[in-house]
């Protein structure tokens, strides 16, 4: 059983002097007023990073106490890494998994045994099948003839889920600031500083969470319905340049 706790987050921040100016690893050999120039620049930086939240998976029946929790129906089933990629039509929407899984009517649902024929169409129980290479064993073959095999099954009445709590992370984040800044000195009591900050230099949007609720109304597992601007820990931000110079005497 994971808890939220599970999330890891990291923060470094620094600043360092660039190999800019005389003796150094850029313009070694300038000198006069070009190295005044190019010398003594500063730059810091800012960075934060998180793994995926575990989240769990909805959209099982509740069969027993309350325990809206799946059946693991076969070992392909792994605890799946996911990918964020922004590849729906038309660029609106994007996937977590890909076309790796597929929504299916519950094997319950066509049980005669537990459902009248004449009813089948009326169960509302849902599947999680993963598409598998044709021949696989046990595959089911579908009308446009990809295979699949049935990895979450909703459990029988009475019985509880063999699903974990929070089996799956969602997509983790990276956000980065940093300045650029450098002092030139003009007389014994005059200086000008000069200064560049910037804001998600990387400008990663965030991708709104994917469904992970099987059979979710109009939306396939994984799927990705949103993004907005970059965020962490804060308001959402778009990559951002703000320059400031500084006379002082």
């Amino acid at each position: 059983m994971r808890g939220v706790d599970s999330l890891h987050s990291l923060l470094a921040h620094g600043t360092y002097s660039l190999p800019s100016g005389p003796n150094k690893l850029v313009m070694g050999n300038s000198s006069g007023w070009v190295a005044r120039v190019v010398e003594g620049w500063q730059t810091s930086f800012i960075l934060n990073m998180a793994t995926g939240q575990p989240v769990n998976i909805g959209g099982a029946g509740t069969m027993r106490y309350g325990n809206p929790r799946y059946v693991v129906a076969s070992t392909l089933w792994e605890h799946p890494e996911g990918e964020a990629k922004w590849d729906g039509p038309g660029g609106a929407t994007g996937t977590f998994y890909g076309e790796k899984y597929v929504t299916q009517k519950d094997p319950q649902c066509l049980d005669t045994a537990r459902v009248a024929a004449s009813l089948t169409g009326f169960c509302t129980l849902n599947a999680l099948a993963m598409k598998v290479p044709a021949g696989t064993s046990g595959a089911i073959v579908l009308p446009d003839g990809s295979s699949i095999v049935n990895v979450l099954v909703n459990p029988n009445p009475g019985e509880i889920g063999t699903l974990g709590n929070r089996p799956v992370n969602s997509f983790g984040t990276v956000f980065l600031d940093g300045n650029i800044q450098k002092t030139f000195k003009l007389t014994e009591s005059k200086s000008l500083a000069i200064r560049v900050d910037a804001t998600n230099i990387l400008n990663h949007p965030q991708l709104n969470s994917p469904n992970f609720t099987v059979g979710a109304a109009g939306v396939t597992f994984g799927q990705i319905s949103g993004k907005g601007a970059a965020t962490f820990a804060g308001p959402p931000v778009q990559r951002n340049f703000q320059g400031q110079l500084r006379f002082s005497f």
